[in-house]
Formats: structure tokens, sequence, C-alpha cells
């Protein structure tokens, strides 16, 4: 039982990582960006633009997932 408690956390911690990327803006300086990276960066810029209207939202959630992160990441190591 105690493994899956783990397993279930893990994978919580995946989807939080996944969704702090998919909601996190643009690189610092990506418009001078010469690689690949530059499409995805461009299109971070955009739909963050796009979404000006929700910007206190989206940090809000943005800290919210953050600090459960960094909660796992305490839990983690204190069980080390």
């Amino acid at each position: 039982m105690e493994r899956l408690r783990i397993e279930e956390e893990h994978l919580l911690e995946v989807k939080r990582q996944e969704e702090l990327e998919r909601i996190r803006g643009p690189r610092p300086k990506w418009y001078m960006m010469k690689s690949r990276d530059f499409n995805y960066e461009l299109h971070k810029n955009t739909e963050l633009l796009q979404n000006k209207d929700n910007w206190q939202d989206l940090l809000d959630y943005r800290v919210e997932l953050e600090r459960a992160s960094k909660s796992f990441q305490r839990s983690r190591h204190s069980t080390s």
C-alpha cells in the first residue's frame, strides 16, 4: 500500500511539472534564439499575450503548483 502511495505522489509530481512547463512564459531573450527552440518560445509568447486578461490567475496557479512541488521535494528528502 505504501508503494502505491509513493507511486501516486510521483505521478502527481510529474503532472505538476508538465503543467508548470505548459503555463510558463517564454524564456528571457527568446527572440534572439537561433535554435529550433525559437518556435517553441514564440508559441509560449503568443499564448501569454493571448491570455493577458488571465495573467494573475495563471500566476496564482503557478505559485500553487510550485508550492506543491516544493512540498513534494521536501517530503521526499525527509523520507530518504
